[in-house]
């Protein structure tokens, strides 16, 4: 039987602006404009639906357009979305990101006002359907209150518990006692944030995944954007290199990506390590797409890619930035 997966957290509207010339601050900038179904734990709920079952999303929209065809396309892909809300009154997030030539993210600004305003009871009602022993993938755009809802609901039914802190203030938002959670994935700023250490190189990354180890965690993944990843728990601490990618169009969307193949790859019964890979494939093929989301990414081509896929360890007084 497939494990079931449920992701809690933000459903939003990306409107990318895509630069045409070497940005300059203050004065106006030429560029190209799109707008995609966005949200980290939307995002994942979406990449999943390519490639599994079984998947649920808990988030929030407006009573919008937007909001209301963003949970409908969902549904269309077999997401159960029937423990999401629509709130009346309130307007669908909206992230704005701004990419530089390369495709690489300048500016992000996030219009998120929504998550204050959810009513606790009624959206943490939909945990008490979670069945035991499944996968959770919980993002930190909601409150702290109920980050702290999901987290003891998930110890309460042993699911595993992996968690995007988003960003470096957002991630002060989980608890400091971080016991029972099975995957926490940050970048270098973020995990900077979790531990009071810098994180600058391959080596402080380590040292910073031991350093949430400490505070409970069972794996941690930081990633290191174009430089790849390191995987620290109590039997590994490494460093994972990856082929340099071309044709890159934009980033948006590659950590979610990289976070729904390890999901995957958990739900699968993969090792971490292979997991891990999953996600870096399914990342590196989101980068050269327009899309948040590549909708024509399939389950074999990401087998065939990791297959083709050279695999660097070491390193780790490599800077990282």
């Amino acid at each position: 039987m497939t494990n079931k997966i449920y992701c809690v957290g933000a459903a939003a509207l990306d409107r990318k602006l895509q630069a045409l010339a070497p940005l300059v601050n203050a004065t106006s900038n030429p560029v190209t404009a799109c707008a995609h179904f966005g949200g980290v734990a939307r995002n994942i709920a979406e990449n999943l639906a390519h490639w599994t079952q079984g998947i649920t999303l808990h988030t929030v929209v407006g009573e919008d357009d937007d909001g209301i065809q963003m949970l409908s396309s969902l549904k269309q892909k077999n997401v159960n979305i029937a423990h999401s809300i629509i709130l009346k009154g309130a307007r669908t997030a909206n992230y704005y990101s701004v990419l530089n030539l390369s495709g690489d993210l300048q500016l992000a600004l996030a219009d998120m006002q929504i998550y204050e305003q959810i009513p606790l009871v009624r959206f943490t009602q939909g945990f008490t359907h979670w069945d035991v022993g499944q996968i959770l993938f919980l993002d930190t755009n909601l409150s702290a209150e109920i980050i702290a809802t999901a987290i003891a609901a998930a110890r309460e039914k042993k699911l595993k518990i992996c968690i995007d802190p988003v960003s470096v203030t957002k991630s002060q938002k989980l608890p400091k006692d971080l016991r029972g959670i099975y995957l926490l994935k940050p970048n270098p700023l973020e995990a900077s944030a979790l531990t009071g250490m810098m994180v600058e190189t391959v080596g402080d990354a380590i040292k910073a995944g031991v350093i949430l180890l400490g505070c409970g965690v069972e794996n941690v993944i930081i990633t290191l954007g174009k430089a790849g990843y390191v995987i620290v728990n109590h039997e590994l601490k490494e460093f994972i290199g990856i082929d340099p990618i071309h044709d890159v169009i934009n980033v948006n969307g590659a950590g979610d990506a990289f976070m729904a193949g390890i999901i995957y790859g958990l739900q699968q019964n993969y090792s971490l390590m292979l997991a891990c890979q999953w996600g870096a494939a399914a990342a590196a093929f989101t980068v050269t797409s327009h899309e948040t989301v590549a909708a024509s990414l399939t389950a074999s081509q990401i087998q065939a890619f990791i297959h083709n896929q050279k695999i660097i360890t070491g390193h780790n007084n490599a800077n990282i930035f």
